[in-house]
């Protein structure tokens, strides 16, 4: 968009000049965008330092847009920092009061009597947990609907009409950089290309979930889950994003998070190899052994050949290392394969 994209005429009765200027002052109860005729008026006349050359619009625009990126990013971490610890709370609950026929009776008389001294006791703590958790979120959901009808989020937000033209260019800079992702490894150099088809469609899901893939290529696995998050916002069901977060959150040492995110790709594609794998390694690193070769054999059962399945597979005491070491220092695996259906 260049700067003489915008010409309007002035809102004010019998101006006829075009709009030249615009005010940023956040209690100004006069038209924001005015003309030279009601600068001379003396219109904005308390504020003049907050009122720019129009072409500054842009640049205000581009400011905001970081600003608010930048606090939906922060929100993200924070949300993802709360659902972490609230699955750590929900597994150690399971691991302290689910307890099976088999484990009962190994323990010893001291144990047992710990143990049922935690069932009697979880008693009284069951209400308090349930009514401590159900009155955080009421006071939660109290404060975010505050927040909505503060910043109106209510309304209908402006349809910005994305020309076909755009649209075309947008999906050209997205198969530029995905070519740079998957062709050539130049994750950076891909980056700044999908950022320019971002920013001509902001609904160009594939560069986003691609812009996602490239950070967590990078290792930068914090951002690539905010970028997957966003792909998600628009394809709830796009199965390399949410693939894409299960792989970030193994990396970053939440596992539990990991296969709950594998699982959803899954639920979508069963026969998703890199989901399995991805899910197969969580587990394995849990020490949930028996489940993590069951899933692993389960996607080498789809595809033999599947090289991240065939490693974890390796990685797995009762199997021969040297086959895999082998098998991977022979197999002359190409991108395509090794990338096989992932777009």
């Amino acid at each position: 968009m260049q700067n003489n994209d915008i010409i309007l005429k002035c809102s004010i009765p019998n101006h006829d000049a075009l709009v030249q200027f615009v005010c940023f002052e956040p209690y100004c109860q006069d038209t924001r965008l005015f003309c030279n005729q009601c600068k001379t008026n003396e219109i904005h006349q308390n504020h003049t330092q907050r009122c720019v050359e129009l072409p500054k619009l842009f640049d205000y625009v581009v400011k905001v847009g970081q600003e608010c990126d930048d606090l939906l990013d922060i929100l993200v971490k924070q949300w993802n920092s709360i659902n972490h610890q609230f699955l750590k709370f929900i597994q150690g609950i399971k691991e302290k009061y689910l307890i099976s026929h088999s484990q009962l009776i190994l323990l010893n008389i001291s144990q047992l009597n710990q143990t049922l001294e935690q069932l009697i006791n979880f008693q009284s703590y069951k209400s308090l947990i349930k009514n401590s958790i159900q009155n955080n979120l009421f006071d939660f959901n109290e404060k975010i609907e505050k927040l909505e009808q503060d910043l109106r989020l209510h309304e209908k937000p402006i349809s910005f009409h994305i020309s076909e033209q755009d649209i075309k260019k947008s999906l050209e800079l997205f198969q530029k950089g995905y070519e740079l992702y998957y062709d050539n490894e130049k994750y950076d150099e891909a980056i700044l290309i999908l950022d320019q088809a971002i920013n001509i469609n902001p609904n160009n899901q594939l560069a986003i979930w691609c812009k996602a893939a490239s950070l967590r290529m990078l290792g930068q696995y914090k951002k690539a889950i905010i970028w997957a998050d966003k792909s998600l916002l628009l394809d709830p069901k796009h199965s390399f994003s949410l693939y894409c977060k299960a792989a970030c959150l193994r990396m970053l040492d939440k596992y539990d998070e990991a296969i709950l995110w594998a699982n959803k790709a899954l639920a979508i594609d069963p026969k998703d190899c890199f989901a399995l794998s991805c899910k197969g390694s969580s587990l394995r690193l849990m020490k949930r052994f028996n489940e993590a070769i069951k899933v692993i054999n389960a996607s080498l059962t789809i595809n033999p050949n599947h090289f991240d399945s065939l490693k974890e597979k390796g990685y797995h005491k009762d199997h021969l290392y040297q086959q895999v070491h082998v098998y991977m220092m022979n197999i002359n695996i190409n991108k395509q394969f090794y990338f096989m259906n992932r777009l």
